[in-house]
Parts: structure tokens; C-alpha cells; sequence
């Protein structure tokens, strides 16, 4: 943090670290930049996320350059994060607010104006809790009733049951003065950050005022720190977090401080088995790890200190206190036994699925099936089967997803815009991530795994994705249309041989296409290889693609012009487009992937024409790479760009790799050229090939960057050369696409 001299009176900074939560980074941005009257400086240190946070930070910083400073560096957990946004701040006040979480109202300006009235070290606030589209109340910060300063050490004992940052405003002289920081490397860090805070400051403000929302993540997929069951490396980073407030209290000479957090966290710590028995199971391996991890710390403590707890608490404190090992295992098996309850279907249905899942090498799949079908526990089951016995459908609505709600495009888009055009009489419902979506027409618009969108889901008569749902049920009246998003190229599903993130979704996927009453294709070819590669034996129809609508649309001239001026391309330049599909192997965390491009940008712009612009478009699952600003104008990163076809359009070359999206491009009979760096590696040890691409491809196949820059430079001859395969590919593979696909679709299905 900057030194007192060096800070700006008056300016605010906010600290967000920022990681693994981009549905939720627009929020919390947003919320900070709504406080219109403060002067603000927003400090993002993107923790080399495994997502697309770095691009929406790049995003808000080119819109308010004066407001986001952006520090990208390599991952280094949260804590030392959060330091080097602190060390980087130049405000005179600071706040800490984590990514996933957001401001409310005018919080931020309530807080500032509070610091600054009550010339406090720092103020602390009511924060509400947030989840499932709902609030409630924080129980870190339920003894906050009024309004007042805190001046002397008995009244700052109701401090010492809360850990959070979150409400907090900090004076930054304040900070920096008793160098109050984060530990390295802790991963639960808060509380030791705020235990000092507590410790040293003169002047606490106060406020019964609600600031903040502290976001508690539901999906399993990005679940929050506080909420992991049964986890070794939480138990771990807990009492790693006990050690170091206990330690760092005693070397600060604050021993009365350390005797109110000896009370206050050993149940914090024994919450960890409740939230384990809670899930209907009760393993012993994690209790005997819990008691050798937890027993050096609970005799650092003073026994008295247990008997303030309730019974359970209690007993299991004094069992690790007096290090007993068969006394903790056999409470805690009482415990979790008595805290089992009533609700007798629940735990069968959860202690079915747990068995499965341990005998999963023995069980034949035939029963995991059924027990799915009989025991569905998909996220949010519990919400839409409730909105599916309290709504009824409505016939005129329709629901669309497209990538996962990240765009509005692909087939989906050009089926909404033809019922756009010809049905007006339908609701069209359009799923996004948070951020709304440039939509024709300004349908209603609604994020992606809110209560809102099962509701939706719930109701609506017509469903129209390109990749899956997130719920494996539907009701028998509603029509499910999966419009798929390419031919394949290489094998997908039950025909991939090799272990990969596709191989490991086979099973949702098989249960989500049991719902569909519909599978678009765009030739025999695809059809054939969608029945075993999902296994699917339902209707197929084969229409054709409508995305490829556009490229015999009469107005597809006007497009042209309007993508070209909207990217700023000039339209006598040559257009390029790099299309590379995803990696198996490069998975950074959930269907997110690290970028493979294999172009060195700096090197194409050297050996290629200076009237080429190549545009960079990288698969939606892929975080793009960034491109040198020195490179613009001739290098231009449009993974972001919603629409393929649109850019397909305007490209007069494409250059991909094993992508699905030359078939598409086939339509246009112009020069294709596969770029595969890694072919030998990618055929045998990630995804076979349907087709022979020796053989069959239509355009050449090159393995290193100089050959790829001869046939651009080149791509006339290229087009010459390959105008037989080209000819015989697209009657073969786009004999439907003929501009009427999406016509086909709708009267068949919609009508």
C-alpha cells in the first residue's frame, strides 16, 4: 500500500480479487461503479483465472481507464492477491470485496461517509447473505442492532465472532501503519487479516446499515470456500487459519484478544463435520484425518473455554483437547447419528447414489441410469420439480440457450429470428449469463441457473439449445429441439476411445438427450454418428443447418458491409479467419481450457501481406489468448464476436484446425486451410477422425507456421488446386443448406 504522502485524500479504492467466478465479476463490478459519488479507483488482480475474467476486466478497463487499474499476474492464492492490490492502491480509504460478491445500493458511499464523519480507523457494517436469487441475514454480523463507535476493548468483544472483510472501508494509514496484511499463502486468510484490524484499531464505526452481499455460490461447479464438505484440505486450511490468529495475537502482545477468538473458533471448526453429516454419510477416513489435523491446536487452548458451547461442541472439543482418538470417532458417529433426523427419503436417496458412486467399477451402467432417473440430484432439482408441480405450460412460449447463454448465436439465433419475423404471436425467453445479450426484437432476457430460468424451463412449451440443459427431466407436453452446433469432424461422446473431459460427460449427456424430442442435423453423415456417439435413437431431422441461412440470404451484402465496419475492417482488405477448436488436455478447470494457437502473431503480420487482417477466433470454451496491442489493425481477437456465421461471411480464407466449423464454411466454395501442429498427438491419444483427412479434407493440411503463410499468401492456387473436393464436399455435407433451413425447422416443429 502506498505510503501516506503518496495517497489521494478523499479517493476510495477497492481491492477485488479476482478468480474462478466470471458469471459473477459483471455484478461486482457494476456495483462498485454505481457509486456515483465517490472518486473511485478499482484495483482488479486477475490470479491467472481459469476463465474469461481477464477479458471482461480488459472490457470495463477500455470503458473506464481512469477507474480500473488491472494488475495480471501468475496464481498465488487469494491472500498474497489481495496484498499486492493493497500495495498497489492509492486511495486514501481501501475495501476488500471478493469477486463473487457485490455491493448494495449506495453502501460504499454510506460507509465513506461514515469514516470520514466519525474520524474512525475503520468501519464495519451489516452485510446480507445471498443466495438463490435471495437475501438473508449474515450471522457474522446479527449483533449489529445501532449505530455508534467502538473506543475501548469490552465493547469490541462482539467483533471477535466475525472474520469477514466484507462491509469493511479500512483508513489506509491505518493499515499500513501496524502493517496489517494477509499471511502468504493462507487460504483462509480473513480472519487473521481482520483479527489484528480488531486488535489495534482506536476508532471502530459502527453501522446498522446493510452494505454489502456476500454471495454463497450454489453451483457445484463453482462451489464457495465455505461451503466444502468432508474436504481434507479445508479441515487443513481451517486450523492452519486457527494457528495463525492464535499466534499472531500472542506475538502482537494482545492476550486478551487471543482468549476471545479461543472461544469463538473451535465451533467454527466442528461446523465442518456438521456440514459432512448433513449429506446423509459418514466417513471415517475424514474423521480420523480431522482429529490428528485438529488436535495440536485445541491444546494450545485453556478447557475452560468449552464449556460456553453447546453439548457437542463441547464434548468433541474436550476429546481433542485430551487427545482421544476412540472417544472423538465414537461422539461424532453419535452425533451424526442424532442429527440425521426424519427425513428418512432423502437420506435413501443420497445413501443410494453414494453407494453407487463407491461400487462404480462393479455396478453395471444400466443401474446407474435408473438410479439417476429414480434419485435425480442435478443442481437445482429441487426448485424447478417444484416449479414443475405448481406451473402449468404455456403454449406460446419458447425458450433459447445458445452456448451455454454466452452468445446470441448459432442455430438457435436463426430459428428465434425466423419466428421473429413469421410467429410475433410467441413469448421468446433468451438465456444469457448476466450480461445481457444484443437480441433482435429485445426479448425478454434472463440468467442462466437463476429460480427465474427453471421457471422458465418449468413453463415453457418449446426448448431450443445448441449444447445441453443443466435439468435431466421435462414434462411430457413440452418439445425439447437440441439443434447440435456443427457437423463433427472428429469422434464425440460413446466414440471417443480415449480418457477426456468428453469422456467423463457421457453419462449427463446421455441423460439430458433422453429429453430431446428433436435432434437437427445438417446431413445423413452427422446422423449417423450422432446415433452412436450419444446413443441416441430418437427422432433426427435432417433440414440442414439454419446459421448457414445467411450465406444465401439476399441481404447477405448489407452484412457483409455492417460486420466489416463494426470490426473496423477496410473492405478492400483481405480477411482471414483462424477458427481453432479446444484441446482435451489444455482443461484449466471445468469446460474452460487454456488457448492452443499455434500462430505466432508477430511472425504472421511479418510474412503476410500488409493488406490481410486475421481474425482470431477462439472456441467459446477456450480463454483467449491476449494479442499485442502493437499488432492492431492486422491482428484482431474476435472470440468474443457472438455470431461465427456473420464472420464466416466476411472472411475469404479460413484457417482451422479439427473444428466442425469449415463444414459450414463449405457453403461459400472458398479456400479452407487446416493448420494441425499437433495432428499425430491429436488422432492417437485425444480424438479419432470420422473421415480420412489424408484423403478426404478439402483444402491442404500444413504442420508448421512458413507453410501456413505460403498458402494464405497464396490461397487463389489453394482454391484452384482444391476446387474438385471443395465441389464434392459441399454436395455431400450441405446438399439441405440452401437458405430455408430455418423455414423447414419452424413450420415442422413450431407451427
Amino acid at each position: 500500500m502506498n505510503s501516506k504522502d503518496s495517497c489521494i485524500t478523499n479517493k476510495v479504492s477497492v481491492i477485488i480479487p479476482v478468480y474462478g467466478a466470471e458469471q459473477y465479476l459483471n455484478d461486482c463490478i457494476d456495483s462498485v461503479l454505481s457509486q456515483r459519488d465517490i472518486d473511485l479507483e478499482i484495483v482488479c488482480i486477475h490470479d491467472e483465472s481459469p476463465d474469461n475474467s481477464l477479458w471482461i476486466l480488459e472490457t470495463y478497463r477500455s470503458e473506464y481507464p481512469g477507474i480500473i487499474k488491472i494488475i495480471d499476474q501468475k496464481n498465488t492464492g487469494g491472500a498474497t492477491a489481495i496484498n499486492n492490490g493493497l500495495d498497489a492502491s492509492s486511495g486514501e480509504f481501501v475495501m476488500v470485496l471478493d469477486c463473487d460478491d457485490f455491493i448494495i445500493g449506495n453502501g460504499l458511499q454510506y460507509l465513506y461517509d461514515r469514516i470520514r464523519k466519525d474520524n474512525s480507523d475503520f468501519v464495519i457494517s451489516k452485510i446480507q447473505k445471498y443466495s438463490n436469487e435471495k437475501y438473508s441475514t449474515a450471522y457474522d454480523r446479527a449483533w449489529i442492532n445501532s449505530d455508534y463507535v467502538i473506543t475501548n476493548e469490552v465493547q469490541k468483544q462482539k467483533l471477535f465472532q466475525n472474520g469477514m472483510y466484507t462491509g469493511l472501508l479500512f483508513r489506509s494509514e491505518f493499515l499500513n501503519k501496524h502493517r496489517i496484511r494477509m499471511k502468504d499463502g493462507l487460504r483462509v486468510a480473513d480472519r487473521p487479516f481482520t483479527a489484528l484490524a480488531y486488535a489495534f484499531a482506536k476508532r471502530i464505526s459502527v453501522a446498522n446499515y446493510v452494505t454489502c452481499a456476500w454471495r454463497k455460490r450454489n453451483s457445484a461447479e463453482s462451489i464457495s470456500l465455505t461451503d466444502r464438505v468432508y474436504d481434507r484440505q479445508e479441515i487443513h486450511d481451517r486450523i492452519e487459519m486457527a494457528n495463525c490468529i492464535h499466534d499472531s495475537l500472542v506475538a502482537n502482545n494482545f492476550p486478551q484478544y487471543k482468549n476471545y477468538y479461543d472461544k469463538d473458533i473451535p465451533k467454527r471448526i466442528i461446523w465442518q463435520l456438521r456440514r459432512g453429516w448433513a449429506t446423509w454419510r459418514f466417513d471415517v477416513g475424514y474423521h480420523n484425518y480431522f482429529f490428528s489435523e485438529s488436535k495440536s491446536y485445541f491444546l494450545k487452548l485453556d478447557e475452560d473455554l468449552f464449556k460456553h458451547h453447546p453439548i457437542y461442541i463441547r464434548l468433541l472439543s474436550n476429546a481433542l483437547y485430551r487427545s482421544r482418538r476412540v472417544s472423538f470417532l465414537a461422539l461424532s458417529a453419535a452425533f451424526f447419528l442424532a442429527s440425521m433426523g426424519s427425513d428418512i427419503k432423502t437420506g435413501f436417496a443420497r445413501s443410494i447414489r453414494h453407494t453407487l458412486k463407491a461400487l462404480s467399477n462393479r455396478v453395471p451402467i444400466s443401474i446407474f441410469r435408473l438410479a439417476h432417473r429414480w434419485f435425480p440430484q442435478y443442481q437445482h432439482h429441487k426448485s424447478y420439480r417444484r416449479f414443475l408441480n405448481t406451473t402449468k405450460v404455456d403454449d406460446a412460449t419458447i425458450i433459447f440457450e445458445s452456448n451455454f447463454g454466452k452468445s446470441f448465436s448459432g442455430n438457435p439465433k436463426y430459428i428465434y429470428k425466423y419466428i421473429l419475423e413469421n410467429f410475433p404471436e410467441f413469448n421468446c425467453i433468451w438465456v444469457n449469463q448476466g450480461r445481457r445479450l444484443e437480441i433482435d426484437g429485445n426479448p425478454n432476457q434472463i440468467k442462466r441457473g437463476t429460480n427465474e430460468y427453471y421457471y422458465y424451463l418449468a413453463i415453457s412449451r418449446f426448448w431450443v439449445n445448441n449444447i445441453r440443459f443443466p435439468v435431466e427431466e421435462k414434462r411430457k407436453s413440452t418439445v425439447y429441439l437440441q439443434t447440435w452446433h456443427g457437423t463433427p469432424l472428429k469422434a464425440l461422446g460413446f466414440d471417443i476411445p480415449y480418457q477426456g473431459p468428453e469422456v467423463a460427460a457421457r453419462e449427463s449427456l446421455f441423460r439430458e438427450s433422453r429429453n430431446w424430442s428433436y435432434l437437427l442435423c445438417q446431413n445423413e453423415y452427422s446422423a449417423a454418428h450422432f446415433k452412436s456417439a450419444f446413443q441416441y435413437n430418437g427422432n433426427i431431422i435432417n433440414f440442414g443447418y439454419p446459421c448457414n441461412d445467411i450465406f444465401y440470404s439476399k441481404d447477405k451484402s448489407e452484412i457483409s458491409k455492417r460486420v466489416r465496419d463494426k470490426l473496423n475492417i477496410p473492405h478492400e482488405s483481405k480477411v482471414v479467419l483462424y477458427a481453432p477448436t479446444w484441446r482435451d488436455q489444455s482443461q484449466i478447470s471445468k469446460w474452460v481450457f487454456k488457448s492452443q494457437s499455434a500462430i505466432d502473431y508477430s511472425n504472421w503480420a511479418a510474412n503476410t501481406s500488409s493488406d490481410t487482417v486475421l481474425l482470431v477466433r477462439e472456441h467459446h470454451l477456450v480463454q483467449p489468448g491476449i494479442v499485442d496491442d502493437s499488432l492492431s489493425g492486422r491482428i484482431i481477437d474476435v472470440s468474443r464476436y457472438d455470431d461465427v456465421s456473420e464472420l464466416l461471411l466476411i472472411s475469404d480464407c479460413l484457417v482451422t484446425d479439427y473444428s466442425s466449423v469449415f463444414f459450414d464454411y463449405l457453403n461459400l466454395q472458398r479456400p479452407i486451410v487446416f493448420f494441425m501442429h499437433d495432428k499425430e498427438s491429436y488422432q492417437s491419444s485425444m480424438r479419432p477422425f470420422y473421415i480420412d483427412i489424408e484423403t478426404e479434407l478439402p483444402g491442404p493440411i500444413v504442420t508448421d507456421q512458413d507453410s501456413l503463410h505460403q498458402c494464405i499468401n497464396k490461397s487463389d492456387e489453394v482454391l484452384r488446386s482444391y476446387s474438385s473436393r471443395l465441389s464434392e464436399a459441399k454436395k455431400m455435407y450441405c446438399a439441405n443448406d440452401d437458405g430455408n433451413a430455418a423455414s423447414r425447422v419452424v413450420n415442422y416443429i413450431f407451427k
